[in-house]
């Protein structure tokens, strides 16, 4: 029986498509070898990849420095002047892809700063507030897209502090954020306005819902009357700041930039206060480690935003990539598209 299996074996690999089969895998694994980069040293002790510091506060340290890491560079102390870096170092370089109606649409830096002023002279003209002593917080409540990008942007040039809404937080849960945080305003994808409109009559403060999407409808107008709620556009907002241009009014780094919200798993959600200045050097810790493990961030970069936006760690990755002159490209939705999504981006 042993005979007639190995005969059997040599048989099939005198088999010449079995030849040539296992020539091609033994040429690629070859190649491979020969061709594949050379792997990058860790440059901290795994087993060490961060110390106690001696001042008794259980406050731990990177093993990468013994010096604490607060800015990256001297003229970005908020997120605001972060973002106009990258605007002064790319110049009229594209700075984010995206998709509408399966055809992809390249926006360049200029382009965006200028969305982001009719977008922040658009929230003021609608109730607003500047921040100054009081903080005045704007809700986003909407998957990766530009008008996210250009929300954010626009809160930095008038002193707004942006606070991100998220599915899995609940309808209970950005219920009680609306009203802890006393929101006049939220930005809202059209695929969750319906949702939020059913809540709003909980929430006493609100009385703006600016929709990301197409036109604002009847039947949606008329369930934000009944609710005590304007609905206008985005586009709406944009062409209202076009022609009552305010004055831009940036933030200190002490001003609250963000405030994100957990999801409550243990009672009413808990909101994080970050300052500007407590983004700025989270972005310095970043680019320092990256640098650290001898990798770069330059103005030839791209980077996909998939990950979800109302998350710091994604916000982080896009403002890494505004600071440098970078682009940012985002995703079109569903994830069985991503590689042509990716392919879209690099073409």
């Amino acid at each position: 029986m042993a005979n007639d299996a190995a005969e059997s074996f040599l048989k099939y690999l005198r088999d010449p498509a079995i030849v040539a089969g296992l020539g091609a895998v033994a040429v690629s694994t070859m190649y491979y070898l020969s061709s594949r980069p050379t792997p990058q040293p860790c440059p901290v002790d795994p087993r060490r990849q961060s110390y106690e510091l001696p001042d008794g506060d259980h406050a731990r340290m990177n093993s990468l420095t013994t010096e604490l890491v607060e800015s990256l560079f001297d003229d970005v102390t908020t997120i605001h002047e972060a973002f106009m870096r990258g605007v002064r170092i790319s110049g009229h370089n594209d700075i984010c892809n995206y998709e509408i109606s399966l055809a992809w649409v390249i926006v360049a830096v200029q382009g965006v700063l200028e969305r982001s002023f009719n977008t922040g002279s658009g929230l003021l003209e609608i109730g607003c507030q500047e921040g100054d002593s009081e903080h005045t917080f704007v809700g986003v409540y909407a998957p990766n897209k530009i008008e996210w990008v250009l929300v954010e942007q626009a809160c930095n040039l008038y002193s707004l502090s942006i606070i991100p809404l998220y599915d899995t937080l609940g309808a209970e849960a950005c219920i009680y954020i609306i009203n802890q945080a006393q929101m006049t305003t939220v930005v809202c994808d059209e695929g969750k306005l319906k949702v939020l409109l059913e809540e709003a009559e909980k929430c006493p403060k609100l009385k703006n819902v600016v929709k990301i999407g197409d036109e604002v409808t009847d039947e949606e107008k008329a369930a934000g009357d009944k609710v005590g709620v304007k609905i206008i556009s985005f586009k709406e907002l944009e062409d209202l700041g076009k022609i009552n241009k305010k004055e831009k009014k940036p933030p200190k780094p002490d001003h609250i930039a963000v405030v994100c919200y957990t999801s409550g798993t243990t009672g009413n959600p808990k909101g994080v206060m970050m300052t500007h200045k407590n983004v700025t050097a989270i972005l310095a810790s970043l680019v320092y480690i990256i640098e650290k493990c001898g990798l770069g961030v330059s103005d030839s970069d791209m980077h996909m935003s998939y990950l979800p936006l109302a998350h710091m760690y994604e916000r982080l990755a896009l403002l890494m990539m505004f600071t440098y002159g970078g682009k940012v490209g985002f995703f079109g939705g569903n994830v069985k598209n991503i590689l042509e999504d990716l392919q879209a981006l690099k073409s």
